[in-house]
């Protein structure tokens, strides 16, 4: 992480320092600081506070879990290009980044007869580029409060020490997983064209 840490005797609070303006909280520990005891909230509540609320924490999750069923189409799309076995085609993607797969997907697109079914799926490759760095600046990085000074006020946020750009806030949780969600159904249904016996009534179990 490129920026200053710093441990705040109040409340044992962890924070990081972008600017002079602006402090992203990173945890709030429940030991003993200063004479103040901040309790775990229950046997198996974790180590710090999870600033997020409930709503949040489902928007994130629904977002993860989403991710997972586009890698799992992405898998299966890249097979069915390369006339590869899909368990050969998982260890090959599985050493790749996510944007490295995505890319080789795209280099596959030629290989689509469907003129419609092609254009979607630069489509989607595009729309896949454009929200990877947001997932993962979600996904991977530190969950606590962002705290704005000026407008005197805490909110959740996520500080993501490769990304240069500003905090991703709680409240963007909801229309990213929107959109990945968006993307999954396109994925199905460029599959569904590659491959129609995929095509079954949505949504179903995965």
């Amino acid at each position: 992480i490129r920026r200053m840490l710093v441990h705040s005797p109040i409340s044992g609070i962890l924070m990081c320092l972008p600017t002079a303006a602006e402090v992203i909280i990173v945890a709030h520990s429940h030991h003993d600081h200063a004479g103040h005891d901040h309790s775990h909230p229950g046997e198996h509540g974790p180590e710090f506070e999870i600033t997020l609320s409930a709503g949040h924490l489902d928007d994130l999750a629904r977002l993860i879990v989403t991710w997972s069923q586009i890698e799992f189409l992405i898998t299966n799309i890249v097979g069915l290009l390369d006339k590869s076995d899909l368990s050969k085609t998982t260890m090959q993607l599985e050493a790749m980044t996510i944007g490295a797969r995505i890319d080789h997907l795209r280099s596959l697109i030629p290989r689509i007869a469907n003129d419609r079914a092609r254009q979607d799926a630069i489509g989607i490759c595009d729309e896949l580029g454009a929200l990877v760095p947001h997932r993962n600046h979600a996904s991977h990085g530190l969950w606590g409060d962002f705290i704005d000074y000026e407008g005197k006020k805490a909110v959740a946020a996520c500080f993501y020490g490769p990304s240069k750009e500003r905090p991703i806030f709680a409240t963007e949780l909801s229309e990213m997983g929107r959109k990945a969600a968006g993307l999954s159904r396109r994925l199905g249904a460029l599959l569904g064209t590659l491959a129609p016996a995929f095509t079954a009534s949505s949504p179903r179990r995965f």
